[in-house]
């Protein structure tokens, strides 16, 4: 009986403990820019598109996506939201930049940032003869944080290993059934033992 109980506390415990590596298993997305912004001017808007692909592959519709923009030199930090644009799973965001300088940026979806290279603004009176911000090819496919191991996921990871390791205990308890000799003990018909 006492050893039944304890491998329910402990298939118990491994249910809970595991819980946190089966949240976290299989959630993460790629984000691939329609191009990649370059030539961005200080307080100029510019349209920014990209699609959100869950595990690199399927079009995640229907999200509320967002960009963050830092300026790496004040910490300036901005958000511009997204929406649906197009097909299943892209999206359009426009940004503005107030100040040059360099500025960190992250498309958060799905499940996370998913960081881009950084954008170097210039002055309004610095730019070549095309003011507008123009946009190199895409050859930039962002996986997110949590495709990573972070220290969150490392945390789940970690509980999900316990939660094995008290399953293999839970197990291991279940499996030991009393030898013939205990049962026959039991059962009073093993001789006792005689001392010279």
């Amino acid at each position: 009986m006492r050893r039944s109980l304890i491998g329910v506390v402990l298939l118990s415990l491994a249910a809970l403990i595991g819980w946190p590596a089966i949240v976290v298993a299989g959630g993460w997305s790629t984000v691939k820019l329609d191009a990649v912004p370059t030539d961005v001017v200080a307080g100029q808007g510019f349209t920014v598109g990209f699609t959100v692909l869950q595990h690199g592959e399927r079009p995640l519709a229907d999200l509320q996506p967002y960009i963050t923009v830092t300026n790496a030199e004040t910490g300036e930090r901005l958000r511009f939201d997204a929406t649906a644009q197009g097909e299943a799973g892209h999206y359009a965001a426009r940004v503005t930049l107030t100040d040059e300088g360099t500025w960190d940026w992250a498309i958060n979806a799905f499940e996370g940032d998913h960081w881009m290279p950084p954008l170097n603004v210039v002055a309004a009176g610095h730019t070549q003869a095309n003011s507008a911000a123009t946009f190199a090819p895409a050859a930039t496919h962002a996986v997110s944080d949590s495709a990573s191991l972070t220290p969150p996921r490392l945390t789940a990871l970690g509980l999900g290993a316990a939660g094995v390791l008290l399953l293999v205990a839970a197990a291991l308890l279940g499996l030991r059934v009393p030898g013939p000799v205990a049962s026959a003990r039991s059962a009073g018909t093993v001789p006792e033992r005689v001392h010279p």
